[in-house]
């Protein structure tokens, strides 16, 4: 399940800057319009000028703006730590892993995804995005006049992007993205992303030798049934932003021996013809348009949700931090102070929303009083309005109060529980939270009970929130299940 918001997913290439304009919550993400400029020359300054002026080109207003970051910038492990809570695996996985480097680890911004499970210990996903190269983004985009709210490695969005719009399966399923520059190679099982590499497929070499490239992708998924034990190999294989032409295809499907899918991650969307792009087949060739949505979509939420920026502690981004930060404590903290909020979009919750936004607004900067902006009824421009304050503040030395923003923020809050109780396992019908309190309650009709079990125990592992079991209910009257799971923000 996706947070409803209308989000700007920008990718930085060697050609070009491409930024896509996504709205998410629906049944599916919307793509409302998008807009590319050429780089013409090198360096971070030409960079910003073409992300200014394709920004400039939108007629829509993202609420915030979000970048995707090529997977030749991350580091993937799959590291086996022996623990299954949540706390200690995160705390495990930068230990796990720097052994493996040979760099220092400091330089990687680290992260992980649980792959499976077993006694006693969990194999996990280790991913580390360099640090220096996503700042020089980042500062490139600021230079632009752009606040970026997060950013995302496109191997984690777009299989995401196609995990989510697919069936979930309990056999393994392999994907192949095609990139400008290279492919990267995931396998999903039952929901989790169990494999992803990065492999060095030149485009031409590709297309010249398709035969060659197709053994190489399968002896790696050879590989992964026989390390799996079992033997159990992925029921099949789907490409995308495939530069293969019918002849190519031919080849390259006579050398693996799984059915061979091609998909468009973009073109399935709603929204992508219409939104400047005459033909959304080929215009989405190395998923040069996927890039930027997927990464857009990911930010609402989604399967291999990871936001790298929430871990980029280097001083030169301290501002940028202290902006989403502030973001997401002022909405965290209006969330909370909602004495009822219905789970689905409706103009009360959302006036509701925006005044209990502006009134944290009011009382963290009392000089924005009259300042309020007309028909925010979401508080989204309220957000702006204090996310200027803040970055002014900072630059004057005025010494925030890191107690401001020490809660998590509302996005990870939010992704955190609708990731686990999503609408397979349970129909959310209101949250509940009383005034002063860190303690929701999220009440609902639960659809598969041993996958509700799961999601429960799966909460219960999260750093940002704990289960209060002996506070919550079960209840199955009528052939009906219902749920009252209480929740504390930590």
């Amino acid at each position: 399940m996706q947070i409803p918001a209308q989000i700007a997913g920008i990718e930085i290439g060697d050609d070009a800057v491409r930024v896509a304009v996504v709205r998410t919550g629906g049944r599916a993400p919307r793509v409302v319009e998008v807009a590319e400029v050429a780089i013409s020359g090198a360096g971070p300054e030409v960079a910003a000028m073409a992300a200014r002026e394709a920004v400039g080109r939108l007629k829509s207003k993202p609420s915030s703006f979000v970048l995707s970051a090529p997977a030749s910038w991350g580091v993937l492990r799959l590291l086996k730590v022996p623990f299954r809570s949540r706390r200690k695996i995160a705390a495990a996985v930068p230990f796990e892993l720097e052994p493996t480097l040979a760099f220092p680890i400091e330089d990687l911004i680290v992260d992980h995804l649980p792959a499976r499970a077993s006694s006693g210990e969990t194999e996990v996903l280790a991913v580390g995005v360099r640090r220096e190269s996503l700042t020089r983004q980042v500062e490139a985009l600021r230079a632009a006049g752009l606040r970026v709210d997060g950013v995302y490695l496109d191997a984690l969005a777009l299989t995401s992007l196609w995990a989510g719009r697919r069936k979930r399966e309990a056999a393994p399923r392999a994907v192949l993205h095609f990139r400008a520059r290279e492919a990267l190679l995931g396998v999903v099982e039952a929901g989790r992303l169990t494999y992803l590499r990065r492999l060095d497929l030149d485009p031409s070499a590709f297309r010249a030798n398709p035969a060659g490239a197709a053994l190489e992708v399968r002896n790696l998924l050879r590989a992964y049934s026989a390390e799996r034990g079992a033997g159990l190999a992925p029921s099949g294989l789907s490409l995308t932003g495939a530069p293969l032409h019918e002849a190519g295809r031919t080849i390259f499907e006579a050398e693996i021996d799984v059915p061979v899918h091609y998909d468009g991650l973009a073109a399935e969307l709603p929204g992508f013809a219409a939104g400047g792009q005459e033909d959304a087949g080929q215009s989405d060739e190395f998923n040069r348009w996927s890039g930027p949505i997927a990464a857009a979509c990911n930010a609402a939420g989604g399967p291999f949700s990871v936001n790298f920026l929430r871990g980029a502690a280097d001083p030169r981004l301290a501002r940028a931090a202290l902006v989403s930060c502030a973001a997401g404590a002022v909405v965290l903290v209006a969330y909370l102070g909602l004495v009822f909020f219905e789970y689905r979009k409706d103009r009360a919750a959302l006036e509701k929303i925006g005044e209990a936004v502006w009134a944290e607004v009011e009382s963290t900067y009392p000089d924005l009083a009259q300042k309020r902006p007309d028909n925010d009824a979401g508080g989204a421009a309220a957000l702006l309005l204090m996310q200027d304050a803040a970055i002014q503040e900072s630059d004057q030395s005025q010494g925030v109060s890191l107690e401001r923003f020490s809660a998590p923020p509302l996005l990870d809050v939010l992704v955190e529980i609708t990731a686990a109780l999503d609408s397979k396992v349970a129909d959310i019908q209101r949250m509940t939270q009383r005034p002063s309190s860190k303690e929701i309650t999220i009440e609902g009709t639960v659809q598969d009970s041993a996958k509700y079990n799961s999601a429960v125990d799966r909460l219960d592992e999260s750093a940002l929130i704990e289960v209060l079991r002996d506070r919550s209910t079960r209840n199955n009257e009528g052939g009906k299940d219902t749920f009252v799971l209480r929740v504390k923000v930590v």
